[in-house]
């Protein structure tokens, strides 16, 4: 089991807006209207200059940092405390990612959408023992 340490939320979204995992906090924001949001602000940063990108935005106290897979049309958005820096959080969330990708990469390739498949990776990864 991989412990995160720095994220405290996990979103892994689909370039389309659907949500393929989540792991959140009991007071969290609702993930699928979060994972439509983001999904619809990544786009739009795209639109406005081809090749630009949001890498992190900020809320309150929290940060929210955004990677995404191109292969696999995958955004993975990490939240950890705005008194992190960006580069330490995105450490943490490339980390996520490989492992998200080492584990599902295959099964991507042909996803017809049953988001079930990624339930288990909560057995890999614990945001709670931070």
């Amino acid at each position: 089991m991989m412990y995160m340490g720095i994220i405290n939320e996990l979103w892994v979204i689909h370039q389309d807006g659907r949500l393929l995992y989540n792991q959140k906090t009991k007071d969290s924001l609702d993930a699928k209207l979060f994972s439509n949001l983001l999904s619809a602000i990544v786009k739009f940063a795209e639109n406005l200059k081809e090749g630009s990108e949001i890498k992190m935005l900020t809320f309150g106290n929290s940060n929210f940092v955004i990677i995404k897979s191109l292969i696999y049309q995958i955004i993975f958005v990490g939240k950890a405390s705005s008194q992190l820096k960006e580069k330490k959080i995105t450490k943490s969330l490339v980390k996520v990612k490989q492992l998200f990708l080492d584990t599902y990469g295959v099964h991507l390739l042909n996803w017809a959408g049953e988001t079930v498949l990624f339930a288990d990776f909560a057995s890999l990864i614990d945001l709670s023992k931070i």
